[in-house]
């Protein structure tokens, strides 16, 4: 699950960055404080979603694999796991 997760994310920056950003994922969202043209703060905006669902994917990616058990590990591993 955690390797899906990361190549969600990986095709999420690739949109992002390279390959057009569609506009589906154009939302208005709250932001406490916004600073593309002009610095405002506590307002409504709209802005392209797709760079923070590249990281918020990335990060539970790999916090999957990091914490998940595999199905024949060393006992030590779960003291590792313990001690994180």
């Amino acid at each position: 699950m955690g390797y899906v997760l990361i190549l969600l994310s990986i095709a999420s920056a690739w949109l992002y960055f390279w390959g057009g950003k569609p506009s589906f994922f154009n939302v208005k969202t709250f932001a406490f404080v916004s600073v593309y043209l002009e610095k405002k703060y506590f307002e409504v905006i709209k802005t392209n979603l797709l760079d923070e669902m590249a990281a918020i994917l990335l990060i539970c990616g790999i916090a999957a694999i990091c914490f998940s058990k595999e199905k024949k590990e060393k006992p030590v591993y779960n003291i590792l796991r313990a001690n994180a």
